[in-house]
């Protein structure tokens, strides 16, 4: 009998999007057609499953009435025009550390271009009435900064917006098909508009022409292509033709989707063979995810088929990563993020996801689930006002850059949230220097009870008494950091450490990965680096497999 094994690649770091696939036994999948004009559409969604369309309660501009993330872009909808906001495509680069990941965001952002494209119809209806329609069972959830009176939660998602009467008994549906954004109008009972007097304004764009049930958009941030659009009720004549009447300006002329023979409006799928499920998540900017965990309820039901939810966390630099973003831009240059991906045989879409984060900078590094579905994060932040809640160990950041935990139940309410680290090291000819700390892993006991591993660069980061080890090491002048260990209990506030140690031998070591047994023990791995003369001094037990390092090493 062939035995099927079962992968979720997760920590792929893809443009515009993280790539979740559940395989079974598969060939590598071919890439992609480079050369495809479609492989630039931004028309097209990130999520297959269709395209989101997030309500406006007050964490967009107050112009804006509906957002959807699409694909390249975010598609903002106003009452008198859309509006697509695309930006160039980020360059790729994986970092090891926090620190590379910032400079890396940073250099990004400085070469970046972007565009606004604004999609009008002159002579129509200058104040249709927008209405939803096709409610989503994901919502979005925003816990942005550390004012819970300026969070958002169970914010609705559709699957389309409706402009009613945007000309005489015309409507304009905005929606999705197949992963991409789509629109139409559609002739209400007897109507007697005629379609040859419609006309499409493009604004931004440095020439238009149509194809193919495409407008092809050549714009600094490179060639676009746009879908015309369809109509229902109501047949549509004539060829789209675009004239440019002004700079940077386009009126299309009957601007309907006619596919010549031969011609295709649709990218062609390409799916490993015996593929469960697979999808991008993300948005038009970098976004990464570092952790995955399966919700403690449920059952694997056999053969790609699995009615636990799979829960994720990162950090994206996306304003428009599907939840529905806070405005234009992120609160900092990332923020962290968690998404639940919905039970079923099939995971279509999210059930949530959720921005998570202060002014600055925050990334969600691990995630881990316990019994009874609640959610559990670390990772690291450098917002001073970092969405603390609940009795925290800590709501104060001590240094450049926090430890954070976190604690959620399965409909991503945030139920506590704290900071963990120190203020400082003190350098020998240096001075003090702001401490760093950042979480790798986590892992939840039966009773709740937290552990977490990772890396410190503060002198000061809180130790309890009686540990392994309470004191820094030292070695050499900005080459020491310490793995630490901790116990914390969420329900005890301040008083929740139980247990923190360092463990390091005065260079570089960092924890990885974190796990318990039944009876409580605590196991940990990770890397240890050696001095500029090659000695590792990370500390070992006698007998161990291996005592003595001369290069760089991973420890357990």
């Amino acid at each position: 009998m062939k035995t099927k094994s079962i992968t979720l690649f997760l920590k792929l770091a893809l443009l515009a999007g993280i790539a979740i696939t559940l395989f079974g036994n598969v060939s590598p999948r071919p890439s992609a057609n480079a050369d495809s004009p479609l492989q630039a559409e931004a028309g097209q969604s990130a999520q297959q499953g269709g395209v989101m369309f997030v309500g406006n309660m007050g964490q967009f501009d107050t112009r804006a009435r509906f957002q959807a993330q699409v694909g390249l872009g975010i598609l903002w909808l106003a009452d008198d025009a859309l509006w697509l906001s695309v930006a160039e495509s980020p360059p790729l680069q994986g970092s090891e550390s926090a620190s590379a990941e910032r400079d890396d965001r940073l250099h990004e952002s400085e070469a970046r271009q972007a565009v606004n494209l604004k999609l009008s119809f002159p002579n129509a209806n200058p104040s249709p009435r927008l209405e939803s329609f096709d409610r989503q069972e994901t919502v979005a959830h925003y816990y942005r900064g550390s004012d819970p009176s300026r969070w958002q939660t169970n914010v609705p998602v559709w699957g389309g917006v409706r402009y009613v009467d945007l000309y005489p008994g015309v409507d304009l549906e905005v929606s999705g098909v197949d992963g991409r954004w789509t629109w139409r109008l559609v002739c209400k009972a007897d109507c007697q508009f005629a379609l040859q007097d419609v006309r499409l304004r493009v604004e931004g764009s440095e020439t238009v022409t149509a194809e193919n049930g495409y407008l092809h958009l050549t714009t600094s941030v490179g060639d676009l292509a746009l879908p015309l659009l369809t109509t229902e009720g109501i047949a549509s004549t004539g060829q789209p033709t675009a004239a440019h009447i002004a700079a940077e300006t386009f009126e299309v002329a009957a601007p309907f989707a006619v596919v010549t023979p031969g011609g295709d409006m649709s990218p062609q799928a390409v799916y490993p063979e015996e593929a469960y499920f697979g999808t991008y998540l993300g948005g038009s900017d970098n976004d990464w995810v570092y952790d995955v965990a399966l919700s403690g309820q449920g059952d694997i039901l056999g053969r790609g088929t699995d009615n636990r939810d799979i829960w994720i966390a990162g950090w994206t630099a996306s304003s428009n990563f599907p939840t529905g973003s806070g405005g234009t831009s992120l609160s900092g240059t990332s923020d962290a993020f968690v998404t639940k991906m919905q039970r079923g045989a099939v995971y279509v879409a999210p059930a949530f996801s959720a921005y998570i984060g202060g002014s600055d900078e925050d990334s969600a590094q691990a995630i881990a689930t316990d019994a009874s579905g609640n959610v559990y994060v670390a990772g690291w932040t450098t917002s001073s006002d970092f969405a603390t809640t609940g009795n925290p160990f800590d709501a104060t950041l001590n240094g450049c850059m926090d430890v954070f935990v976190l604690k959620m139940d399965s409909d991503g309410n945030l139920l506590y949230a704290s900071y963990l680290g120190g203020s400082h090291v003190t350098v020998p000819g240096l001075g003090d220097q702001c401490g760093d700390d950042e979480a790798r892993a986590i892992a939840v006991d039966a009773q709740g009870i937290v552990y977490l591993t990772g890396y410190t660069y503060s002198q000061d980061f809180p130790t309890t008494p009686g540990a392994y080890d309470t004191v820094f090491s030292y070695f050499d002048v900005g080459l020491n950091k310490d793995t630490f260990v901790v116990k914390l209990d969420l329900s005890k506030g301040a008083s929740g450490l139980l247990y923190s140690t360092f463990v390091g031998g005065g260079t570089i070591s960092r924890g990885e990965d974190i796990a318990i047994d039944g009876s409580g023990n605590v196991y940990v791995i990770g890397n240890s680096k050696g001095d500029p003369g090659g000695v590792n001094h990370f500390p070992t037990t006698p007998g161990a497999y291996d005592e003595v390092s001369y290069e760089d090493r991973t420890f357990g």
